[in-house]
């Protein structure tokens, strides 16, 4: 295993353990990559994030949506994994720098 699948593995772990104690906000993975790896560029955050994300959808570990407006609700998104890769790395673009706190898009666990 190389170093860089044992940073995805980590970053996965990560993931995984805070989407399981509450909703996981698109955020904070880039958020996450900063804290431990401070030296990551930020096209290679967003790469990694996509990579995290990706992985997670295809597994079947997570599923992506929205908050209601209480933001105490999950709603579960009707895009394929493909569309919400899309709408990550276009929405991204367009923000010209990492997501924010509730940008994007949310995960939760699959039930």
């Amino acid at each position: 295993m190389t170093a860089h699948d044992e940073v995805v593995r980590g970053l996965k772990e990560a993931a995984l353990q805070r989407v399981s104690d509450d909703f996981l906000g698109l955020w904070e993975i880039p958020s996450l990559i900063q804290v431990l790896y401070a030296d990551t560029p930020p096209t290679e955050r967003k790469a990694l994030t996509i990579q995290i994300v990706d992985d997670l959808l295809k597994a079947g570990l997570i599923r992506a949506g929205e908050l209601d407006d209480t933001g105490r609700r999950f709603v579960p998104s009707d895009l394929s994994r493909e569309q919400v890769i899309k709408l990550i790395r276009d929405s991204w673009t367009n923000l010209g720098r990492d997501p924010n706190i509730g940008e994007v898009i949310w995960f939760d666990t699959v039930d």
